[in-house]
């Protein structure tokens, strides 16, 4: 893949050494987290310096210090700013294990231009999750997820796995801009079906692949070793994952009635005082013999895992990402909406040939990855 068939990237291009990875922040979203995790992993094992741009929205100094204040005030909990710091500060070892440089937190444009020029970074990639949905950015922050802020035409911009969020762009007041920084980029990836579709007819941008995202992209080794120590008991575990409570229970109840007496219910519940650390969140899905969730990144992890699961269709957070998952694995019945409680029992008892699966993801990694290689210039 180059830069004259992609009709993007114009100027010389440095060989990758130094890259830099923009996500949405990393602080309690446990998909989020892993994903970056991934992307991280794979590059270091390509023989690449990866440094994570820690991108934060614009505060100004009043407002740092509220937030410093009602991070450590006891007792309290307004709009959950304590808890998300405790959160945060629970996941920031194992994310500094596996993504150790990374920059002071950025807070705007000029900040991040600066950093890319301080830590000499000669490519960015922005992905995977979220990050092109404008109701997850803030005000003209959005610019930045498209990297406006890359400061020279020698640096590689690429996206990997960048997802809308949804099928539809609702915003054409943005439309020009997005088109013109997209149309920068040296290659451009998304995570959904639906997202080559909007970079054609939204932004024009006629070479966009549909790739992995990044969990997928590397071996599961690896998140058996990250899961760490710890034998599972006897004990046959019914997982549930469910990041929005409503309405779930009668699912929960259906599958728990279809499902042996021997089968015990362990919900991973991440709203709570002390939530789960990222070893134990993936240690719940390696061990568990049954999985179900409204997790995009749940479902993932049944995968990866091996384990039979059904999912739910989580609209609130966009079904796009399931659907285009699944079908690519020829799963998508095994995604239910709430209405559709009746095919439980089927799903239940229907097995899953994860060996037909593995080699099917297998395939797509080996895409996934070329993609990547390509980009970077390998």
């Amino acid at each position: 893949m180059t830069s004259t068939r992609h009709q993007f990237h114009r100027g010389v291009l440095k060989a990758p050494k130094r890259v830099g990875i923009l996500t949405l922040p990393l602080s309690i979203n446990y998909g989020g987290i892993m994903q970056a995790v991934a992307l991280s992993h794979y590059l270091s094992g390509k023989g690449y310096e990866v440094t994570l741009l820690d991108k934060r929205r614009p505060m100004a100094w009043w407002q740092r210090a509220a937030l410093v204040l009602l991070e450590k005030i006891p007792f309290q909990n307004i709009k959950r700013i304590r808890q998300t710091r405790q959160t945060r500060d629970l996941h920031s070892p194992f994310i500094r294990r596996y993504i150790p440089n990374q920059t002071p937190i950025l807070r705007s444009e000029r900040a991040l231009s600066r950093a890319v020029e301080s830590y000499d970074l000669d490519t960015i990639i922005v992905g995977s999750d979220q990050v092109w949905r404008m109701d997850y950015l803030q005000d003209d922050g959005y610019k930045e997820f498209f990297l406006s802020f890359v400061p020279s035409q020698s640096i590689r911009r690429i996206a990997y796995a960048a997802s809308f969020g949804t099928g539809e762009w609702p915003h054409e007041s943005r439309t020009p801009i997005v088109s013109e920084l997209l149309h920068r980029f040296h290659a451009v990836s998304v995570r959904e079906e639906s997202g080559v579709k909007l970079c054609k007819t939204s932004f024009g941008v006629d070479h966009c692949e549909h790739v992995l995202d990044p969990t997928l992209l590397i071996d599961p080794e690896f998140y058996k070793a990250a899961s760490g120590a710890g034998e599972k008991g006897e004990d046959k575990i019914f997982l549930t994952y469910i990041l929005d409570a409503p309405d779930r229970r009668p699912v929960i109840d259906a599958i728990a009635n279809e499902l042996p007496v021997e089968y015990q219910l362990r919900s991973l519940v991440l709203k709570q005082a002390s939530p789960p650390d990222l070893p134990t969140w993936l240690r719940s899905f390696r061990d568990a013999d049954f999985v179900m969730t409204d997790s995009y990144h749940g479902t993932i992890f049944s995968l990866i895992f091996e384990k039979p699961f059904i999912a739910v269709a989580n609209t609130g957070r966009g079904s796009d990402r399931f659907e285009s998952l699944l079908d690519q694995l020829d799963l998508g019945h095994r995604l239910i909406a709430l209405s559709e409680a009746h095919r439980i029992p089927e799903l239940v008892h229907e097995p899953i040939d994860f060996r037909e699966i593995r080699q099917k993801i297998a395939q797509k990694r080996l895409i996934s990855a070329a993609f990547l290689d390509r980009a970077l210039g390998l």
